[in-house]
C-alpha cells in the first residue's frame, strides 16, 4: 500500500523525478533547492516519499522562532548534521516561521544573514532542500536575492482540491473547533504559528469564496488579539466584502460585530456603535438569536464605557 501511495505521488508530480535525480546526482556537495508548496502535510507528504528514493536517509530540520537568535542558519545546520552521514541531504522545514506577521525587523535580519553569508552554507558539503509556503518564497526571492539566485532548482508542488478541503477543515477545526478560539487560549508564538499557516492556505484562494473568507475572519481574529489591530482590521473588511458578495449574512453579521471589538478597542466608540448597530440589523433579519444576544450585549458596554448607564441598562 505505501508503494502504491508514493507511485502515486510520482504520477501526479512529475517534478518529483526530476528533483529526486537532482539530489541523488549532488551528493557530496552543496546545492541548494526550493520546494514550494502551501500545505504543511503535502510538504511532508513528500519529503517522505523522496526519503525513500534516497540514500541515507535525509536529515529533517525544523526551525523554531528561537533556533536563530544566537546563531547563524548555516552553523545550526552544521551543527544539527554533524554526526550524519557526509552525503545525507538535508531537509529544511519552518523558515517561514522566521517571517513577523506585523513588523518586518526581524525577517529582514535573518534575510540580510541569508545574503551575505551565503559563501559559508558551501562548507555543508551537502544538498539542502528549503521547504516553504509561496507567499515566504515570494518574499525570500525578492528580500534576499543573493542567497535565492544561488538556487540549483525551484520546484513547485500544487495542492489539489481534496488535499486542500482537508487542510483547511482540520485548521480551522484546531483554530475554533473548541468552546473558546485559539486567539483566546494560545501563546504569542502559537498564534503566530497559525497566522502562518493561514497565510499559506489563503495563498490558493484566489477568488472570492466561503473558505477565504473565513481564511480572513481568523486571521484578522488572531491578528486583534495580538494587539494588531491594523492588519486585523484590513482582514475583516476584505472578509466582509466577500461576506456581502456571496450572501453570507450570518458571516456578515459576525464580522460587523467584530470590526466593531477592533474600533472599541482603539476607543472610536463611534464608529464602534455604528458597526454594531449595522451588525444588529442583519441578525435580527435572519434571526440569529444568539447572535443578537451578542450584540446586544456588546451594544450596551459601549453605552457603560462612556457613562450612560440608563442607556446600557436598557
Amino acid at each position: 500500500m505505501k508503494l502504491g501511495i508514493e507511485s502515486d505521488l510520482y504520477q501526479r508530480y512529475p517534478d518529483l523525478w526530476r528533483l529526486s535525480i537532482a539530489l541523488q546526482r549532488a551528493k557530496g556537495e552543496f546545492a541548494l533547492f526550493f520546494v514550494e508548496s502551501n500545505v504543511d502535510t503535502l510538504r511532508r507528504e513528500l519529503a517522505r516519499s523522496l526519503a525513500t528514493r534516497l540514500q541515507p536517509l535525509p536529515i529533517e530540520v525544523d526551525l523554531n522562532v528561537g533556533d536563530l537568535k544566537h546563531i547563524p542558519l548555516d552553523e545550526l545546520l552544521a551543527i544539527r548534521v554533524q554526526d550524519v552521514p557526509n552525503d545525507a541531504v538535508i531537509f529544511l522545514f519552518g523558515l517561514e516561521q522566521l517571517l513577523p506577521t506585523q513588523s518586518t525587523e526581524r525577517w529582514r535580519a535573518t534575510l540580510q544573514q541569508l545574503n551575505w553569508r551565503r559563501s559559508f552554507f558551501s562548507k555543508l558539503q551537502r544538498p539542502l532542500v528549503i521547504w516553504l509556503p509561496q507567499y515566504a518564497l515570494k518574499l525570500l526571492s525578492a528580500e534576499a536575492p543573493d542567497f535565492y539566485d544561488w538556487y540549483s532548482g525551484v520546484f513547485v508542488f500544487p495542492v489539489d482540491k481534496n488535499t486542500l478541503q482537508y487542510a483547511e477543515q482540520n485548521t480551522f477545526q484546531q483554530i475554533s473547533g473548541e468552546s473558546v478560539h485559539s486567539g483566546d487560549r494560545s501563546t504569542i508564538s502559537e498564534k503566530n504559528q497559525w497566522l502562518h499557516a493561514l497565510r499559506s492556505l489563503l495563498a490558493e484562494h484566489t477568488n472570492s469564496d466561503a473558505a477565504r473568507g473565513n481564511l480572513l475572519v481568523n486571521m484578522a481574529y488572531l491578528h486583534a488579539s495580538l494587539g494588531n489591530y491594523e492588519p486585523a482590521l484590513e482582514h475583516y473588511q476584505v472578509a466582509l466584502a466577500i461576506q456581502q458578495e456571496i450572501g453570507d449574512k450570518l458571516g456578515e453579521g459576525a464580522t460587523l460585530n467584530n470590526i466593531s471589538g477592533i474600533y472599541s478597542a482603539r476607543g472610536d466608540y463611534e464608529t464602534a456603535l455604528d458597526y454594531l448597530k449595522k451588525s444588529l440589523a442583519i441578525r435580527e433579519e435572519i434571526g440569529d438569536k444568539s447572535g443578537e444576544g451578542t450584540t446586544l450585549n456588546n451594544i450596551s458596554q459601549i453605552y457603560d464605557s462612556r457613562g450612560d448607564y440608563e442607556t446600557a441598562l436598557e
